[in-house]
């Protein structure tokens, strides 16, 4: 299909999106006009990434869609963080260096956006630029707000005015920290001081570094913080990531960069998905119910049926994942791309006259989705908008010109929804694969039977052909069949 980001900012009022910094909705404004920073908080490569992680990428990808569609350049980068406590011991129990351990995990990582339709970020690694992690811890320590124990350093939480700010602690009085904690991740009822640089343990085995802070690795915080100040810049536009990583991952991103640079807000706009359950249940092993895109997409068009799950949803909603989401989104899906097929085969074949009315629904949905777009990303009536125009495409015919405008409208609103153009050559492949020989044999004789007037024989034949995938219809030009996409 044509691409035509951009179009929709004929119509579009101002963005607007929720701020967890402020907890509302703020109208949307750059450091630097039609310019955009943007962070993504990437995977841990410990293990396979599961479909809450995917949702939050997921998220970031619309907004950056959307924010391209708007007219902004946007710099996106994402960290792949592949040296911290999980991503060691997993080395470790799989008998493998860090690296090897891993690449394979990133690899599986890229697959999944690549079938998700993901817009490639700019990827950052935390062991590529442990010298910028340095430089911070060092800056850290000299300005007082960070100090060393143990062979390790830490950052000391009371030092900073108004930690805790973004995670809401401060509305608590959290008392100073008495105690600091080592591990990576922990919550609020845990607020103490953190660790910036981990002195190395025999754990750690041979993944440390030698630096003038000594021989050892950074805390997952730093990573990110200094990452950012390095690819992007001391202050960004749009840091996005999941809701749990709100705190402590953020809130420590928060102190570590303000504390270095002085420079505030380091980030004007805080974007996070909602959580993902499945069955009411957060995911967790011991209840087995930790599922992987493969675990519910077995082929490239269920992937992208997944992602119409999810980019159709609210991203601040918290979203849960039942058996009947994956059925709910393919049929959605499969009527788009089924609309998306006719309109084309209608841009060049039709001999209808144009109608003044396609005109009007076209020029209302897209004013719709845009106004939908810009109000915080409601996806949700954005997709409704979608749908007044796949509706249009559902009649029984379209003029050449009708055809295209609908086509078009379909076409900018894919940009950024991002399933039609990637998800049609599956589509079609997979409806119009042709017939076995034993399948044509068996629609050659429900042809038979309904002509010669064996109802009862022919509708048996019919639920034959249904239960191999198979749906049939007569037509005034003749039996028409298509393969059910998804059996």
């Amino acid at each position: 299909m044509r691409a035509r980001f951009g179009t929709l900012v004929t119509f579009s009022m101002p963005l607007r999106l929720h701020n967890t910094a402020s907890g509302k909705k703020e109208e949307y404004r750059s450091a630097k006009a039609r310019e955009v920073t943007m962070y993504t908080c990437g995977p841990t490569v410990y293990n396979v990434a599961h479909i809450g992680n995917l949702s939050s990428f997921l998220a970031a990808d619309v907004l950056r869609r959307w924010l391209a569609a708007s007219g902004y350049a946007v710099r996106h980068v994402m960290n792949i963080t592949d040296v911290d406590d999980k991503t060691i011991r997993g080395a470790r129990e799989a008998g493998k260096s860090l690296g090897e351990f891993t690449a394979r995990y990133e690899a599986l990582f890229r697959t999944d956006l690549e079938r998700l339709n993901v817009l490639e970020p700019v990827f950052v690694h935390a062991t590529k630029n442990i010298e910028a992690m340095v430089a911070d811890v060092q800056a850290l320590l000299k300005k007082g707000l960070a100090y060393e124990k143990d062979g390790s350093v830490y950052f000391a939480i009371e030092k900073f005015p108004g930690y805790g700010a973004l995670a809401g602690l401060e509305k608590r009085n959290a008392a100073p920290a008495k105690h600091r904690v080592d591990a990576d991740d922990y919550d609020k009822d845990a607020a103490e001081d953190f660790v910036l640089w981990k002195g190395w343990k025999e754990e750690d085995g041979e993944v440390y570094w030698e630096t003038p802070l000594g021989k050892g690795r950074p805390g997952w915080h730093i990573e990110c913080s200094a990452m950012i100040r390095r690819h992007l810049g001391d202050q960004i536009d749009v840091h996005t990531g999941a809701a749990d990583l709100v705190f402590p991952h953020h809130t420590n991103e928060i102190a570590q960069a303000e504390g270095v640079t002085g420079k505030r807000p380091f980030v004007r706009f805080w974007f996070h998905r909602g959580f993902l359950t499945v069955d009411n249940e957060k995911m967790a092993k011991r209840i087995g119910n930790v599922l992987a895109l493969s675990d519910v997409a077995k082929n490239e068009l269920e992937a992208l049926a997944f992602r119409w799950a999810i980019v159709s949803s609210h991203y601040r909603t918290p979203l849960n994942f039942t058996d009947q989401s994956m059925p709910a989104a393919k049929a959605a899906l499969g009527r788009l791309l089924a609309a998306a097929d006719r309109l084309e085969a209608w841009e060049t074949k039709s001999a209808a006259a144009d109608s003044a009315a396609v005109a009007v629904a076209i020029d209302a949905a897209r004013k719709d989705f845009s106004a939908a777009m810009d109000d915080d990303l409601n996806t949700p009536a954005a997709a409704a908008a979608i749908f007044d125009a796949v509706k249009l495409a559902e009649r029984p015919e379209l003029s050449k010109g009708d055809a295209l405008l609908v086509s078009e409208f379909l076409e900018e609103a894919d940009a950024v929804f991002g399933v039609v153009a990637a998800g049609l050559p599956y589509w079609r492949a997979a409806v119009k694969r042709p017939l076995s020989a034993e399948e044509a044999a068996t629609l050659e004789k429900w042809e038979e039977a309904r002509t010669a007037k064996r109802y009862e024989e022919a509708d048996a034949l019919r639920v034959e052909l249904k239960a191999q995938g198979i749906d049939v219809r007569n037509t005034p030009g003749g039996t028409v069949w298509q393969r059910d996409p998804w059996a």
